[in-house]
């Protein structure tokens, strides 16, 4: 079973690089890709596309430092922040979608 395309979903937590290791790992065996994802959730009294400063600045710098971490594992990877209102059912839309 091969692994083309991985999607990594981070939250600013310790497991965050040794989930980023182990996908460079596969992904690097399998010469696939890594998508890391960081998902802010919006609260309901707010609309979904709320320009959330703090929290947009810690999912930006969270995703600054996956890439380093990838980097360290000599392995590029693709980032991307979403705002969502449940942060399961995105990750999961966005694998979905994305075909991951």
């Amino acid at each position: 079973m091969g692994y083309e395309r991985i999607l990594v979903p981070i939250s600013g937590g310790k497991a965050d690089e040794e989930a980023i290791k182990i996908a460079c790992l596969v992904a690097k065996k399998a010469k696939g890709k890594i998508e890391v994802l960081y998902v802010i959730q919006v609260r309901r009294t707010l609309p979904l596309e709320a320009q959330i400063d703090p929290e947009i600045r810690k999912g930006e710098e969270t995703l600054d430092r996956a890439s380093t971490m990838a980097d360290q594992e000599d392995f590029t990877v693709e980032t991307e922040l979403l705002q969502a209102r449940e942060i399961g059912p995105a990750i999961v839309e966005e694998a979905v979608e994305k075909d991951m």
